[in-house]
């Protein structure tokens, strides 16, 4: 007997040796054939009834090893597998069903779903799609699959309605799912990861019930997320990945912290989202947001963050300067209180928001009283180049008695001592009054406000 050659690696390891017979003169069992090229030939007929002969062989002998094969279809609705199944390196011609079964360790790496893949309300306990492959679009949803198939019969449907993967972590990382629709709607998980995954197709979480954590951290999802009333029991990571087209967390609950930190967002809609722990957008990019509609319990970090739409980023320093604000870090409120009123500056007219850099920088829109200090020292140290180029103090005085003159002045604490030689620099003189008295109660009542907070 010839023994197929066929091996599978795993991390560089060849872990998996067939030691099943070699079919007529191939190389490789009947499991481990590639298919005819020609699928109406009378060889790919042949090969086609030997494959799932030997799979419905292996079915009944509770052999459900099916590492690096090539089938056409492989049904299992219904069963009830503790064994554990093993798909690892398959590659699936025709349709996976798995509707209604109930397995306990489900290794699907690597594997590929040339068609349909149904794992409607199926139980899976330790499940794991890393490095899987969901090929091709259904355009239509239905519970026919008879009718979803005549629908395109070239295409491929995830389907894991209803499903329940309770109990252990469901492992997607670094899946392909290629244009293909994937419906996790009101499917039941331990915890998710889809750390890496890439989604060319709509990727459907709404209804769902995460009892664990869900991670899609450095993952590129084409047409987005819905998560339109998910439950997460744990935390939420989108951390380095790309949302194209229309995410929705609408009516979601996320019992941990929500990261999207470095991510890049076209649309995202947090309309009646409940975040119990942070919201972390540090250095993401965003086209366009409504996070200010969701009630946020823990804190919202924004550093680095670059918005699209300007009324996006100072709804979003708004709602943070408010979170801030309930939680008694008023230092952060004030910080984002001056982000919050930068943003709205630069939507003002231009004849507003030039002028009003003035009371940016050299106010901090009543923020920052050191900046108010800092202006005060400016103003005065102007003024007094001005008098001292015009000598506009009668006897023969240096820059210091100028420089003091101008601060004692801007001060209003009185310059008796010192006469002006012209109404000019008297008129200049009262100006810097003016304006010293102004900056000395602006830097009072912003100091005031800073500190009794």
């Amino acid at each position: 007997m010839v023994s197929c050659k066929y091996e599978y690696q795993e991390d560089g390891y060849t872990n998996y040796k067939c030691v099943e017979e070699s079919w007529k003169d191939s190389d490789y069992c009947i499991l481990h054939m590639d298919f005819p090229a020609d699928e109406k030939s009378p060889e790919f007929r042949l090969i086609s009834e030997e494959k799932r002969k030997k799979t419905n062989e292996k079915i009944i002998n509770n052999d459900f090893d099916f590492t690096g094969a090539k089938l056409w279809d492989i049904k299992l609705q219904g069963a009830n597998i503790k064994g554990g199944v093993i798909f690892s390196g398959a590659i699936i011609e025709g349709g996976a069903y798995f509707s209604d079964a109930t397995i306990w360790d489900a290794k699907f790496i690597g594997t590929t779903f040339h068609a349909i893949a149904d794992f409607r309300r199926a139980k899976l306990m330790n499940a794991y799609f890393v490095n899987a492959n969901f090929e091709y679009v259904v355009s239509t949803l239905s519970d026919n699959l008879d009718e979803v198939l005549k629908v395109d019969t070239g295409s491929s449907y995830a389907a894991l309605v209803d499903a329940i993967m309770d109990e252990s972590p469901t492992v997607f990382s670094y899946a392909i799912m290629d244009e293909s629709l994937v419906n996790f709607s009101d499917a039941i998980i331990h915890s998710a990861q889809f750390d890496g995954i890439t989604a060319t197709g709509f990727v459907n979480f709404s209804g769902a019930k995460i009892r664990g954590s869900a991670t899609f951290s450095n993952s590129n999802l084409k047409f987005g997320i819905s998560c339109i009333s998910t439950i997460i029991e744990d935390r939420v990571s989108f951390e380095s990945s790309i949302l194209d087209g229309y995410s929705s967390f609408e009516g979601t609950t996320i019992r941990g912290d929500a990261e999207f930190k470095g991510a890049t967002i076209n649309a995202v809609d947090f309309r009646g989202a409940t975040i119990e722990g942070n919201a972390n957008f540090i250095d993401s990019t965003i086209n366009s947001c409504n996070i200010e509609m969701s009630d946020i319990k823990g804190r919202l970090f924004l550093k680095g963050s670059k918005f699209k739409l300007l009324q996006n980023e100072e709804d979003a320093y708004r709602k943070a300067k408010r979170l801030y604000e309930s939680l008694g870090d008023k230092n952060a409120a004030d910080e984002h209180y001056y982000l919050e009123m930068i943003t709205h500056r630069k939507q003002r007219p231009y004849y507003y928001k030039y002028p009003e850099l003035l009371v940016q920088y050299c106010f901090g829109y009543g923020v920052y009283p050191y900046r108010i200090i800092g202006t005060a020292i400016v103003v005065a140290f102007i003024f007094a180049v001005l008098f001292w180029f015009g000598s506009g103090l009668k006897g023969e005085y240096g820059f210091p008695t100028y420089l003091y003159f101008s601060f004692k002045n801007a001060l209003a604490l009185g310059t008796s001592e010192y006469q002006l030689t012209s109404g000019t620099y008297q008129l200049l003189a009262t100006l810097e009054i003016i304006l010293g008295t102004f900056l000395w109660a602006a830097f009072v009542a912003t100091f005031a406000r800073k500190f009794m907070r």
